[in-house]
């Protein structure tokens, strides 16, 4: 097992304050004490902002001393090493002969969480329906989950009879490198997961967190406070620190990918319906003199408008505001 943990805090005499000694290492770890000592109170601080609200009380001693010996908040389905552990076995951990701790999910519980980019884009109404318990924690109720795709390949979400696009046709095309699709529906997802968030007024936020793989990625659910308590800890490592789901899936779309006039239509249709015909007529006008479609043009009018309807269905931020400027 590798025990040398990267980021290591320098030490420096001057910061010890009130003390002619550093503070005492904690079981288990192997770095520096002082870098120790910092994750510890930054794992504290987190716990009152009810980082383990979603963990058994009786394991949070052991999470963050596993937490501390990886100097890292995020916990990965995998074993560790860990000196007197305080539990035995528990859901999702257990101890094995060795001494070694499994943890068979992600911690802390329903707020760390990995997916597989290939299986969520496979079955897009699984992934939604492996998510629903863990955002019931946070106010989101899914009544309902359905997933369709169209002629032209749009696939969609229909979560409580409402359509999201996730994934537009013309990412199914020829030449297109497959993790890339994986890529862009997970961030489409992301983001309407989100959206669902901000409609239920809930205090967290999904976080990009890594990527082990082009397929494996962790995200976690932090309220503002969590994140800018980790973003700005020097105990964590640049890698670990949360990323926002608009910059981190910003370049998921390549760039010389044509617009689909039928992924347009079948966005507006699920969400005006049959559009009269003179008003058609309006809109064509309307459009023309903007030299765009009438679809594209429609498109803007609701993005700088009612741009929460567009996030409705779908849209992230980044694309709401290049709509606006079209």
């Amino acid at each position: 097992m590798n025990t040398n943990f990267e980021n290591k805090e320098d030490l420096s005499g001057s910061l010890f304050v009130g003390s002619n000694s550093p503070p005492v290492n904690p079981i288990g770890y192997n770095g520096r004490p002082l870098a120790a000592s910092k994750m510890e109170e930054l794992l504290n601080r987190l716990e009152r902002l009810g980082f383990y609200q979603n963990d058994d009380p009786s394991l949070i001693p052991t999470l963050k001393k596993l937490s501390i010996s990886q100097n890292s908040p995020w916990l990965s389905e995998k074993s560790y090493q860990l000196q007197s552990p305080d539990i035995i076995d528990a859901e999702d951990i257990w101890v094995d002969k060795d001494g070694l701790i499994w943890l068979e999910n992600c911690f802390p519980k329903a707020r760390y969480c990995c997916l597989s980019r290939e299986d969520f884009y496979e079955s897009i109404d699984w992934g939604f329906q492996e998510m629903q318990p863990i955002l019931a924690n946070y106010g989101v109720n899914l009544s309902s989950i359905d997933a369709r795709e169209t002629f032209e390949g749009d696939y969609f979400v229909t979560l409580n009879g409402v359509d999201y696009l996730v994934c537009p046709g013309e990412m199914n095309s020829f030449g297109v490198y497959v993790p890339d699709v994986w890529n862009l529906a997970m961030g489409k997802a992301l983001a309407i997961m989100n959206n669902l968030l901000d409609e239920a007024k809930s205090l967290e936020k999904i976080y990009v967190v890594k990527e082990e793989d082009e397929d494996n990625l962790y995200f976690a659910f932090l309220t503002p406070e969590m994140n800018e308590l980790i973003s700005n800890s020097s105990s964590v490592k640049d890698e670990d620190k949360p990323v926002q789901v608009e910059e981190y899936f910003a370049n998921s779309m390549p760039d010389n990918l044509p617009t689909s006039e039928e992924s347009i239509t079948a966005i507006l249709d699920s969400f005006l319906g049959p559009i009269p015909d003179r008003i058609t007529q309006n809109l064509e006008k309307q459009a023309l003199e903007k030299e765009m479609s009438v679809d594209e043009y429609i498109l803007s009018v609701i993005a700088k408008d009612k741009p929460h309807v567009l996030k409705m269905l779908g849209f992230d931020q980044l694309t709401i505001e290049a709509l606006k400027i079209g």
